[in-house]
């Protein structure tokens, strides 16, 4: 994302319902009803998509307003879109099936980086000082920078470099939480960074 671009995603529009929670397997041409679609918390083949759409509307609206140039947002609307943000990550469901790590590392790594995104303007200031609302963004920045590194670092761990290959939200990632601990680093007493925040 880049400001002052226009959000491509919050442009889509669609005359279709959105995708139900079924196996590839249970449609067929010559059926004349949808299938009975299967409860979030069993994996199936189109779940993801089903489970993405939940938060579809609430994901193409913080993207607009972070490309928006016209837009500044405040750290009480940071705040309301950052803990709604954090909501659908707690109803992500956790799948326990063999196929399903991609899909929910895929569905968690699409919310935290609009939280770090969110947060980021706030976090990366390096002015002297750190005011309360500062010290929060730079906080939640360096949660989801380091849950997002561990995330892509869980998923090649199993040889699956699919996400490695087409994100860039991990190097972005990396690179803000260097950013902050240097900063962090040169002005002693703004921020007390935890050991193992990386880890």
């Amino acid at each position: 994302m880049m400001a002052g671009t226009v959000s491509i995603v919050s442009s889509i529009e669609s005359d279709c319902a959105a995708p139900q929670n079924v196996d590839d397997i249970d449609l067929r041409r010559d059926m004349d009803d949808l299938p009975q679609w299967r409860p979030s918390i069993v994996f199936t083949d189109a779940s993801f998509l089903f489970a993405s759409m939940r938060s579809f509307e609430l994901r193409a609206k913080v993207c607009a307003l972070a490309n928006s140039s016209r837009t500044n947002l405040s750290f009480a609307d940071t705040l309301v879109y950052s803990n709604a943000l954090q909501k659908c990550l707690e109803s992500t469901p956790d799948w326990s099936h063999p196929r399903a790590l991609q899909a929910r590392t895929l569905l968690v790594l699409q919310l935290r980086q609009l939280i770090i995104i969110l947060n980021t303007t706030s976090a990366i200031e390096t002015k002297p000082g750190t005011s309360s609302e500062r010290r929060y963004a730079i906080i939640s920045l360096l949660e989801n920078a380091a849950a997002t590194v561990n995330l892509h670092t869980a998923l090649t761990a199993t040889s699956n470099l699919a996400l490695c290959c087409s994100r860039s939200d991990y190097y972005r990632a990396a690179l803000l939480v260097c950013h902050v601990a240097y900063y962090a680093s040169r002005n002693q007493g703004t921020l007390s960074i935890a050991p193992g925040v990386c880890s």
